[in-house]
């Protein structure tokens, strides 16, 4: 795992942990669910679609089930009996919602890179050592995405980063159009 990994790894979890404290606060009597929705965050077990506003989040104890958090309603048993109807999938899915927001309105760190330097404060862009285009749909819209960076490693870290976005998907391929069968072969006269 490459540094900036480690760092956004390390800033993802400092941001969970920081979230968590605030909520054992506000809310006693839930300590352990939150515990709980930290674990379910930690271990990627929540499948969020930003269209339907629904999260997928895994059970605990039963690997085969999954719960549908939707909004502020969750359908597992304990959503009810929950202090402010706060289960740990609701509690698992709001950090995990927060927690993107925070990094993403946190600036990326400016290395001491003279390109880097060039592009952030002049605000031209420059020639950039690496970067790589990538053509997607997000939330239903064909969008071309373009990433830039100094360090080559890095931005393999946030192009790899960014296909694990559950909110990024593939273009669909395009169909044939009529009378597009397979090439057909020159006979000769």
């Amino acid at each position: 795992m490459s540094a900036q990994a480690v760092a956004d790894r390390s800033r993802f979890r400092q941001v969970l942990a920081e979230m968590a404290e605030k909520a054992k606060v506000k809310l006693p009597d839930s300590a352990s669910r939150i515990a709980k929705a930290v674990a379910l965050v930690l271990n990627g077990d929540i499948a969020y679609d930003p269209t339907t506003s629904t999260a997928r989040v895994n059970r605990c104890t039963d690997a085969t089930k999954v719960y549908r958090v939707r909004g502020k309603g969750c359908e597992c048993p304990d959503y009810e009996r929950a202090p402010q109807q706060l289960c740990k999938h609701l509690l698992a899915t709001m950090f995990m919602l927060r927690i993107e927001q925070v990094l993403a309105s946190e600036a990326p760190p400016i290395s001491s890179d003279t390109n880097e330097k060039d592009i952030t404060t002049n605000g031209s862009l420059g020639e950039a050592p690496a970067s790589v285009n990538l053509r997607v749909l997000l939330y239903g819209h064909e969008c071309q995405i373009t990433l830039r960076d100094a360090q080559e490693d890095r931005l393999l870290t946030r192009l790899e980063a960014l296909l694990a976005d559950t909110r990024i998907k593939p273009l669909p391929k395009p169909a044939p159009r009529p009378g597009q069968g397979k090439p057909r072969r020159y006979q000769g006269a």
